[in-house]
């Protein structure tokens, strides 16, 4: 069955039979046709059908009702089409809807096989709300599919699996209860789920999609779009446009496409990318994974063992609390562990990275990186490049790498084993002011006295509550010119 509707008139169908006081004058009849005048509305009704005539009483009867035309002032308001209705039953179902304000009846013949309503000839907008369509179809039993106006229509899906198309205009789409497919158009439109596992789209325009309840699709399109996941695994996609996408509960799928966008994945374990544009990305509680791509993006792990990238960009990323792995690769990206025992791969170019509470193994990778490995028993390689390195609180593992590396210490930093220090590369010792109480001495005057060669045969530094040995280096000598004090 198909329902056109053309304006400007959303509610014609009670507005055509509500004799409101008045009646419906008899126009013509005959077997296949009939026309009344409703003096009270001034509408116009044509019923098409076969056994059209009067009844013992003098009124209208029908055998089959096979269309529906509602006119005013000489145009067409909307038309029925496509349908084969039993007579008695469409009479009946008028009787109540304008006696009592009963719609079951009327609800039972539309519900007989899937329905179609189009307005895109319209010339106003499709509200269904009020009398007419919301009491209708909101407990409609069979598919729907909508075709809204140009302008700003109000539309509802039924309770089966419907399908809504908007069109142009600022539209509000609300889904119902079962798998809905809702498409705004272009203008900003207001798209809703509700309950179901909607596949929901915005189009054109800076529109607001929400999708309820149910594991939902949430596309946005070209603008500035909204989309909130709400409960369920939802997957949403913001595609052009500075975007803001809200996974809500659940596993989600979110990905930003182009744009610099802001996605939040919030409960659950869920992925997220940004894509193009300079993002900014929140992995909210659970196990997350969550990618920035092409731009400077803003990672935020939270809690939960999250897995973070930035390829390329100059990116920050933070894991946030659990135990994270995080990788930087292109770009001069700040990378910071958090809480937990994270793994941090800083990759190309010249980050700064912070491996924060934890056990923590920390890679610099090529470039001209500064390494804090903070707290905790950390391992760090440098990697290439002139890296500067602070284990920090805890008892470290350093792997200086290629370059001229310098490796930075302060008081209550624990007891450091230093792999791959060498003169010859340029490498250096960091020594902070807090080493010592007062002015710091001479470079050889800490040599004298604070080092010496172990049992092991590797040179030591210890300064009481912070010590580092030097594998592989069995004498002091040239010690005292890889000593600085700019820390």
């Amino acid at each position: 069955m198909r329902i056109d509707y053309f304006g400007p008139d959303s509610q014609f169908i009670f507005s055509a039979f509500n004799v409101r006081g008045g009646d419906i004058e008899d126009v013509s009849i005959n077997s296949t046709r009939y026309v009344g005048f409703n003096t009270s509305t001034g509408y116009r009704v044509t019923v098409e059908g076969r056994g059209i005539g009067y009844d013992s009483f003098g009124d209208p009867s029908f055998d089959r009702v096979t269309g529906l035309r509602f006119e005013r002032d000489g145009r067409t308001v909307g038309t029925f089409s496509n349908m084969n209705w039993d007579g008695d039953e469409f009479r009946d179902a008028i009787d109540d809807l304008l006696e009592q304000g009963d719609v079951d009846e009327l609800e039972d013949l539309l519900s007989e096989e899937p329905l179609t309503i189009n307005a895109r000839d319209a010339n106003a907008a499709l509200t269904m709300s009020g009398q007419q369509f919301s009491t209708i179809f909101f407990d409609f039993d069979a598919p729907v599919t909508i075709y809204g106006s140009a302008f700003s229509d109000f539309l509802i899906a039924g309770e089966e699996e419907d399908e809504i198309y908007a069109g142009a205009g600022n539209d509000i789409l609300y889904g119902g209860e079962s798998d809905d497919r809702l498409f705004g158009g272009t203008g900003n439109d207001s798209v809703i789920g509700d309950e179901g596992n909607d596949t929901l789209g915005g189009g054109d325009g800076n529109d607001e999609i929400e999708g309820g309840d149910g594991n939902d699709e949430l596309w946005g399109a070209l603008g500035d779009d909204t989309l909130m996941g709400n409960a369920g695994n939802d997957t949403l996609g913001g595609f052009r446009g500075d975007d803001s996408l809200d996974g809500g509960f659940g596993d989600d799928e979110l990905w930003g496409s182009y744009g610099n966008d802001t996605l939040m994945g919030g409960g659950g374990d869920d992925t997220l990318g940004g894509f193009e544009g300079n993002d900014e990305i929140w992995g909210g509680a659970g196990n997350d994974e969550v990618w920035g791509s092409l731009g400077n993006d803003t990672l935020m792990g939270e809690a939960g063992n999250d897995t973070l990238g930035g390829f390329r960009g100059n990116d920050s990323i933070d894991g946030g609390a659990g135990d994270d792995e995080i990788w930087g690769s292109f770009g001069n990206d700040t990378l910071q562990g958090g809480a937990g025992n994270d793994t941090i791969g800083a990759g190309e170019d010249d980050d700064i990275v912070g491996g924060g509470a934890g056990r923590d193994e920390i890679s610099g990778g090529a470039g001209d990186d500064r390494i804090f490995g903070e707290g905790g028993n950390d391992t760090i390689f440098g990697g290439g490049g002139d890296d500067v390195i602070r284990g920090g609180g805890g008892d470290d593992l350093i792997y200086g790498g290629r370059g001229a590396d310098t490796f930075v210490f302060g008081a209550n930093e624990g007891d450091d084993d230093i792999r791959g220090f060498s003169l010859s590369e340029g490498d250096t010792l960091g020594l902070a002011g807090s080493l010592f109480d007062g002015t710091a001495p001479s470079a050889e005057q800490v040599v004298d006295q604070f080092a010496s060669v172990n049992a092991a045969g590797n040179v030591v530094f210890d300064f009481g509550d912070t010590s580092f040995e030097l594998f592989g280096v069995g004498s002091t000598n040239g010690l005292a010119d890889a000593i600085t004090y700019d820390f």
